[in-house]
């Protein structure tokens, strides 16, 4: 409602990995090469890319399969789509100028299929795409007469199908990993606490390590582990000052643009990464992560009888209690986090179970008890 009109051109998406045309040049300085792209339908504009180290192997096969687009189905290539769009710069000098043009710069944001970067993954999605075509070959046949447009997709069926069979890349094999039966990790989520982890030995019973969040990132003497602690303590501060701006905003009518700026993505990764490494440390099998789908109700329900312990019988003096208590409940995104530990957990193999966190306890005693529910839960279930 308080926003100022964005005055830049919509985002331009493009679906398919064929209208990114991908080229590499050579620098007339030092001799490095610089790759490049084009854009289907944006005339013959070309762009270079300028990316974060991490990023070129990438970049790289994306090069890769486009030169390759002749012998190499595009159906592997490693890049799915990608999104055109203009963000605001981080440079100084920039942000001085007025226009949007000098603010601003194109950002290229590429949707990757992880499973194209392993030999097993590839050999699983050339199956799946080998058997599609040839199912689609073999419907064409059985039809027999057949119009000139499906007569042009038999030959681009059987065309692509024989790319499939002679494509030959060398990938890295993906490393499996493998964990105790017994051993679990659980996951609470509280107003106290945002995460609260336990590494739990189901069969005897037994939390072997449970931390909290500032512990998570934090247990390093590392600068990065520090920073990302202080970050922490900043995030809530600075929570708590947007939330009475946000407040004055809108009591006076005011536009109203401050926020994080992806300060809360950036811990949930972090936290996410942590406790992904915690798991792997004590050969974890399982991460087990509370169910969402009621958890606002509960911890309202859980407040609701806390302030009643607290101002019995003042109703006023309850509301007063829940409303000050309810702004700590919405300052996590907790849906973001649970989504930040399962990309996490799905790139180290780490296998991720949802059960109901119970409503007693400590967030640590809560992280051990929805660990061994999942646990046993499991084994029932086994004939």
């Amino acid at each position: 409602m308080l926003r100022q009109p964005n005055l830049l051109p919509y985002p331009i998406k493009f679906g398919s990995n064929q209208d990114l045309y991908w080229s590499v040049q050579q620098q007339s300085r030092g001799g490095n090469h610089q790759i490049s792209v084009r854009f289907h339908g944006v005339g013959q504009h070309i762009l270079n890319v300028q990316c974060d180290r991490r990023q070129v192997p990438y970049f790289k096969r994306f090069v890769n399969d486009w030169q390759n687009r002749k012998e190499r189905s595009g159906s592997i290539f490693l890049l799915r789509s990608a999104t055109l769009l203009w963000q605001p710069s981080q440079s100084w000098r920039q942000k001085q100028q007025k226009k949007p043009w000098n603010t601003h710069v194109l950002y290229l944001h590429c949707q990757i299929d992880t499973d194209l970067l392993t030999a097993e993954g590839l050999a699983k999605i050339r199956i799946q795409k080998q058997q599609k075509a040839q199912s689609r070959i073999e419907n064409y046949i059985t039809q027999g007469t057949l119009n000139p447009g499906q007569q042009a997709d038999l030959k681009r069926k059987k065309s692509n199908l024989a790319r499939l069979q002679a494509t030959e890349l060398k990938l890295p094999n993906k490393s499996t990993y493998k964990g105790l039966a017994h051993i679990l990790l659980g996951v609470s989520l509280s107003r106290h606490q945002a995460v609260t982890v336990s590494i739990v030995d189901a069969v005897h019973n037994k939390v072997l390590l449970s931390q909290t969040a500032k512990q998570l990132l934090g247990e390093s003497k590392s600068s990065t582990e520090d920073r990302q602690k202080n970050l922490l303590e900043r995030r809530r501060k600075l929570q708590r000052q947007f939330a009475y701006e946000r407040h004055n905003s809108q009591i006076k009518g005011k536009i109203h643009q401050i926020g994080e700026s992806g300060l809360g993505r950036y811990l949930d990764q972090a936290l996410g990464k942590r406790i992904i490494d915690l798991a792997q440390q004590h050969q974890a099998s399982v991460i087990v992560l509370p169910d969402l789908k009621h958890l606002r109700e509960r911890l309202n329900s859980e407040l609701q009888v806390r302030a009643e312990e607290k101002c019995p019988g003042c109703v006023q003096a309850q509301k007063r209690y829940r409303r000050a208590y309810a702004i700590t409940i919405h300052r996590w995104s907790y849906n973001r986090l649970s989504q930040a530990i399962q990309g996490c957990a799905k790139k180290a193999g780490v296998y991720v179970e949802f059960s109901n966190q119970p409503s007693h306890g400590t967030p640590q005693e809560q992280a051990k008890d929805i660990a061994i529910a999942s646990y046993f839960t499991c084994q029932a279930s086994r004939p």
